[in-house]
C-alpha cells in the first residue's frame, strides 16, 4: 500500500492576526487539517496542511467594503446556493462568517 502524500501550502510575510484568524475559521469548517506559525515576531510564515477540500472553494472574490445590513444580499450574489459556501467577513469582533455575523 503507497502512503498517501500529506500536501501542505507555505506562505510568506503574511503572519498577521488577520490571516491567523482565518485560518482557525478555515479548521472549523473542515477546509484545512492544521496549520502552524514560524517566526511570528519577524517576517514569519506560515505552513499550512491542507484537508482536499480547498479545491471546492469555487469564488474567491477581492475584498470589498460591505454594510452590517447588505451582508445577506451580498450573500446571495456571491453564494452559489442557500445551503453551500461561506462569505468570510473582517469585523470588529474578529473574523466571522456570515452565519455569525448576522
Amino acid at each position: 500500500m503507497i502512503p498517501r502524500v500529506v500536501a501542505t501550502a507555505t506562505f510568506k510575510s503574511i503572519a498577521s492576526s488577520c490571516v491567523f484568524e482565518f485560518f482557525v475559521n478555515c479548521i472549523l469548517k473542515g477546509y484545512i487539517k492544521n496549520f502552524e506559525v514560524h517566526d511570528p515576531h519577524r517576517v514569519g510564515r506560515i505552513t499550512v496542511d491542507l484537508q482536499g477540500r480547498v479545491n471546492d472553494c469555487r469564488a474567491l472574490t477581492y475584498r470589498q467594503d460591505i454594510k452590517a445590513k447588505d451582508i445577506k444580499k451580498y450573500k446571495t450574489l456571491k453564494l452559489p446556493t442557500r445551503q453551500w459556501g461561506y462569505v468570510v467577513i473582517s469585523t470588529p469582533d474578529g473574523v466571522l462568517d456570515h452565519e455569525k455575523a448576522i
